[in-house]
């Protein structure tokens, strides 16, 4: 059986009889920024064989083939898209807008099952990829990834691999920066803090198409960092909440009630998530202002006690079994949906920043900003 025999197709297939392009990125680190060399790379490729008239062969789901896709449709091209499974529901808002009109939906015919089903039906949409290119270009290749692999299957069959854009692929994120010294401030603290980290993906409320367009043209100096979330959360005047984590995903904002000098020890870097827990970076807010917008103290409880809460309370519980599940220290509060800043009085919040010569350059942005280190 031929390849296209088990595949099932929606769209252009006369895209499937001229010159076809793989564009190959291995797994990249968190936190692309426009600067990043994957990022320039994947962008200019893009582009050149949209004007070259090839067609894009990529997926959906991995920034590097969103990032291609993007480009691809800026600059007027057309494009195969292998998707994992099929759509039931048709695509999804965010991607009519990020595909070329001139488009071939792909999807296996056989869908895979079990546990990791997952992991080998990424595997195997890679490989169809390749196996659709009548040609390709190498981005960033990790010895021996599932990248490698499909260059190399490209080569064994005679089909070119174009080097002119490859770069050396980076290793995942790490970090062993040391976390900053807060220095212990005296008397009480009658706040709520909404800490800040440095942004891996789009802004909360951003779409997709927005968050491309400024990994591909925005500046190159440009960053998302936990200083540039606290920046965009004040020229907003608003937190936005967030599901992710959230029992049955409902989007709520995080503060911890522990003063920001009592952190320090929480400052750390989590390997798995690559990020760190903290950063002395956030919004605080009177406790009282919390309360009155309708933020709660979060409950610490067993399995067995989470499992009796309604829905409605689950919300503002966390699982406490320690030493395996200990979260208390973090003395969290949420509340539900987003947090208004402006609904606030001017004297309810302020900004926290680490270093003065950051607290002085909000105070010239009119943000009312206070310095935890120096």
């Amino acid at each position: 059986m031929t390849i296209l025999e088990g595949l099932a197709f929606e769209g252009d297939r006369a895209l499937l009889n001229g010159p076809r392009r793989a564009l190959l990125c291995s797994r990249t680190p968190k936190a692309p920024r426009p600067a990043t060399p994957w990022v320039r790379a994947t962008v200019n490729a893009a582009r050149r064989l949209a004007g070259s008239g090839e067609t894009l062969v990529a997926g959906v789901g991995r920034t590097p083939y969103d990032l291609a896709l993007f480009a691809c449709t800026q600059a007027g091209g057309k494009a195969i898209v292998v998707l994992e499974a099929p759509l039931p529901e048709g695509l999804p808002p965010e991607y009519e807008e990020l595909l070329p009109k001139r488009r071939l939906l792909v999807w296996p015919k056989k869908i895979l099952q079990g546990p990791d089903s997952r992991r080998f039906g990424l595997a195997r949409r890679d490989g169809y990829i390749g196996e659709l290119a009548t040609c390709a270009t190498a981005i960033a290749l990790r010895k021996g990834g599932n990248m490698a692999g499909v260059a190399e299957a490209l080569r064994a069959r005679g089909a070119p691999v174009d080097e002119s854009f490859a770069i050396k692929a980076a290793r995942a994120t790490s970090s062993k920066v040391k976390a900053p010294s807060i220095l212990q401030r005296p008397g009480t603290w009658d706040y709520l803090t909404h800490f800040t980290r440095a942004c891996d993906a789009a802004w909360p409320g951003e779409s997709l198409s927005e968050y491309l367009a400024w990994l591909a043209d925005g500046s190159l100096d440009a960053t998302r960092e936990a200083l540039d979330a606290l920046r965009r959360i004040c020229a907003m005047h608003r937190v936005i909440g967030s599901g992710r984590l959230m029992p049955a995903r409902t989007p709520m904002v995080s503060l911890s009630a522990r003063p920001p000098w009592e952190l320090s020890e929480r400052m750390i870097w989590r390997r798995g998530l690559a990020r760190w827990t903290f950063r002395p970076y956030g919004v605080a807010v009177k406790r009282a202002a919390m309360e009155r917008l309708g933020a709660r103290a979060v409950a610490y409880l067993s399995k067995q006690e989470l499992n009796g809460l309604p829905p409605a309370e689950r919300i503002y519980a966390q699982r406490h079994e320690p030493p395996k599940s200990d979260w208390s220290p973090e003395a969290e509060w949420r509340l539900r949906g987003d947090l208004d800043l402006g609904a606030l009085r001017p004297d309810d919040w302020f900004a926290l920043v680490p270093a003065n010569a950051e607290a002085a350059a909000l105070r010239a942005e009119a943000i009312d900003a206070r310095a935890l280190c120096e």
